[in-house]
């Protein structure tokens, strides 16, 4: 198989990155965040990695509450690893926002997890 790309769809490259132990930056020290990505992941298309969406949808795919759902998106957001405009609420009712991952920061975050020099 070719070197990790940001051409990869998103499946590939985060099963990639759970197979390299994660890395320093997605380590389990903030429960959550790996979930909160897979749910992305399994929300968003996978080629263009983008889309709108509510953090309560998020929050159902990954098996969280919203409150959490919400901190692991910022932790997130704070390693680049996604961008995220968040929604509004427009006459009572919830607007979706809109979450980009960053397939360019998941293969640097691939390349730094296999070169750390952790056994698996």
């Amino acid at each position: 198989m070719s070197a990790p790309s940001p051409h990869w769809k998103t499946p590939l490259l985060v099963g990639a990155l759970a197979r390299a132990s994660w890395g320093d930056e997605l380590s389990a020290e903030v429960p959550g965040v790996r979930t909160v990505l897979h749910a992305l992941v399994a929300l968003l298309p996978h080629t263009s990695a983008e889309g709108t969406i509510t953090a309560a949808q998020v929050a159902d795919a990954a098996g969280l509450s919203i409150r959490w759902a919400r901190t692991c998106l910022r932790t997130l957001e704070a390693l680049e690893v996604i961008t995220y405009r968040r929604g509004w609420i427009d006459r009572g009712r919830p607007k979706p926002g809109h979450v980009r991952i960053s397939k360019q920061r998941l293969v640097e975050l691939l390349h730094a997890a296999r070169g750390d020099g952790r056994a698996a």
